[in-house]
């Protein structure tokens, strides 16, 4: 994943071209959540919990509730990693 190569501290400057993405993909663009939520899991391991909870966490919840069943699969296969990311605490 391009984000891997990136410094941390300049990763955060690309949430905003993600969520964009995301956004503009509204209700009939499957194809790119499906490749959102393919990359889900990634995208949570490279940010911190913050970003993680305060972008990510809505994005795969929507996925999840998403029609088409590519879509949700895709989504699922981030759910480990939000339970790692989490892990302790207490919040959740």
């Amino acid at each position: 994943m391009f984000l891997e190569n990136i410094h941390p501290d300049r990763r955060q400057s690309y949430i905003t071209c993600i969520l964009q993405t995301y956004n503009e993909s509204g209700k009939r663009d499957w194809r790119t959540k499906e490749i959102l939520a393919k990359n889900l899991h990634k995208l949570i391991e490279l940010f911190p919990k913050q970003t993680v909870e305060n972008e990510f966490l809505p994005m795969f919840y929507k996925f999840l509730e998403e029609r088409i069943a590519t879509v949700n699969e895709s989504a699922a296969t981030a759910a480990a990693s939000l339970l790692l990311k989490f892990s302790g605490d207490s919040k959740f």
